[in-house]
């Protein structure tokens, strides 16, 4: 292109100068003058036509159905050359799908690319596409019928969370962590926070979700504040959910209640219980390696690391009393509660190796515990319970256990990791990798 506009800039040039010449100098000058115009215009004719006729470098850069995302902004046109109309501009990250080129126009590599999240399919240069390496499933590869990935653009996302027909969860894909929304009932997505700070473990319940905000403290220079935020999904308004603390984690709501940790002077930490109906809060316990919060009905549990191994205890809100599970094992990990009081965690024996780890359901109400699951081996994590429903992740794949049928199932056998699952009602999320990507999947399990 810029070949062609210098070329006819010259020629014009010239005409005027022609003109010129054989006003100011006659003709025999102007003869003299003009054969060197004439051999510089061959010159120039001959290297525009070598750049107009020079071959398109070659690109194997993508084939197509190549499945690729975006780097940085990048324009989608109409026609491959660079003074076509633009369709849309794409953000950084946004997957799609090759479906036509290469061809070369105005100095780039241009290719035609199906967008995921536009109808607007059109042609972007090569540049700022990266091909996406999608793993082969091994024979015998599966995963539950009937799932669905909730998200498109690549990013890291963590800690999933469901209530109903919301899905709630932490991503970067704008570089801050934010918190993101997706409404099961109108298939959108929505965007929780403004990426003016960082945003993490979400959890919801009904209109309310709380949520990790960390951001500078500007009351000191250099540091920063973690605070607990509450949004309101019906107002749309977020705001601290206490201003007396600047080291809050692990919120997690039930009800009007949010129950969250406090670290306090020399690291201690303490749990305590937020009223969201008159804005009090009360004190829980107290200690320095406390963790791993969770809430559901009258009941909070946590992990207590300060005796070398992890502890399980119990608080019951009615009777305001705090209780340990058995002490037999060495290891007690990833606690989580049900409304009904049953608490299910792992653990191993204190002589147990590595790999001897189970999954137990802890009655609170009458104290009977029992193993679950066929399987010794690697530690389990992401414990979760709703009614008979019990989840986990063990070694990058997602079990289901249901206590009334006495059934163990492993969900997925894929490459890649699945982790962080979260089970609500009959609704189950977790994060997946099969795609190189975290992506979120959903499955409505069917009892």
């Amino acid at each position: 292109m810029g070949s062609r506009r210098n070329s006819r800039s010259l020629f014009v040039l010239s005409c005027f100068l022609s003109i010129g010449l054989a006003v100011l100098f006659g003709r025999d000058v102007y003869a003299q003058i003009t054969s060197v115009f004439s051999a510089t215009s061959t010159a120039v004719s001959s290297l525009t036509a070598a750049v107009a006729t020079s071959t398109a470098p070659a690109s194997e850069k993508f084939f197509l159905n190549d499945r690729v995302y975006t780097d940085d902004q990048l324009k989608v046109r109409l026609t491959p050359i660079w003074e076509s109309p633009t369709l849309i501009t794409q953000a950084s990250g946004t997957p799609a799908t090759i479906i036509g080129g290469p061809v070369f126009g105005d100095e780039f590599i241009w290719w035609k690319v199906d967008y995921d999240d536009s109808e607007s399919d059109g042609w972007s240069i090569e540049d700022h596409l990266v091909k996406v390496e999608i793993p082969v499933v091994k024979d015998g590869g599966y995963s539950p019928t009937g799932e669905v990935k909730l998200t498109n653009f690549l990013a890291r996302r963590s800690h999933p969370r469901i209530f109903g027909d919301k899905v709630v969860w932490a991503e970067n894909r704008n570089g801050n962590s934010d918190i993101y929304l997706y409404n099961l009932t109108t298939r959108t997505e929505q965007r929780l926070t403004n990426g003016e700070s960082d945003a993490s473990k979400p959890s919801i319940y009904a209109n309310r979700v709380v949520y990790v905000d960390r951001r500078s403290d500007q009351s000191n220079p250099g540091r920063d504040a973690i605070n607990i935020y509450l949004k309101d999904l019906s107002s749309g308004i977020a705001r601290p959910l206490t201003s007396d603390s600047k080291f809050q984690s692990e919120p997690t709501i039930y009800g009007d209640l949010v129950a969250y940790i406090e670290t306090g002077y020399k690291g201690s930490r303490t749990i305590f219980l937020y009223n969201l109906l008159n804005n009090t809060k009360e004190t829980i316990v107290s200690g320095k390696d406390i963790g791993n919060l969770q809430f559901a009905g009258n009941y909070i549990v946590w992990t207590d690391m300060s005796g070398g191994f992890g502890k399980i205890y119990v608080y019951d809100l009615k009777t305001k009393t705090k209780s340990s599970l058995a002490g037999r094992f060495g290891d007690q990990v990833s606690p989580a509660v049900s409304e009904a009081g049953k608490v299910v965690f792992g653990a191993k024996r204190r002589t147990g190796s590595e790999n001897d780890w189970r999954v137990y359901v802890h009655d609170v109400v009458n104290g009977a515990e029992d193993v679950i699951g066929q399987e010794t081996g690697r530690q389990p994590s992401d414990l979760s319970i709703s009614g008979n429903l019990i989840s986990w992740s063990r070694g990058g794949e997602i079990y289901l256990y249901d206590l009334g049928a006495a059934k163990e199932t492993k969900l997925t056998n894929l490459l890649n990791e699945q982790k962080e699952s979260y089970i609500s009602n009959t609704a189950l999320v977790w994060i997946d990798g099969r795609n190189a990507n975290d992506d979120i999947y959903f499955w409505n399990i069917k009892k």
